[in-house]
């Protein structure tokens, strides 16, 4: 029995192998040209991350601030559309003029 999608994960997952093999030969030809020392290269990846958080913090607050209230809007209009329907907002006493039968009273 053939297994559905072997060779695409089989290719995929060599190319995925292939390229992060690329990425630490390029790294290390670029550091052994630049002469760079184990601590240049740490202070080098310490800047790079702290940039990359701060860069995911403003996508964050650039969706927060641009999508933030549509969103809340949208939201909104769908919880007061759900919340206005049922048993839940029809009064306890309410007309049974449309019924052709009658409830028990209360004492």
């Amino acid at each position: 029995m053939k297994r559905p999608g072997g060779a695409a994960s089989v290719l995929s997952f060599a190319s995925a192998l292939l390229q992060a093999l690329v990425a630490v030969v390029v790294v290390g030809i670029a550091a052994a040209l630049l002469n760079a020392t184990a601590a240049t290269m740490k202070r080098a990846v310490d800047v790079i991350e702290i940039v990359s958080y701060a860069l995911i913090i403003l996508i964050g607050l650039r969706l927060a601030v641009g999508e933030g209230p549509r969103f809340h809007r949208a939201r909104c209009r769908r919880s007061i559309a759900r919340a206005a329907v049922g048993a839940a907002v029809t009064p306890a006493h309410h007309a049974h003029a449309h019924h052709d039968h009658a409830h028990a009273s209360r004492s």
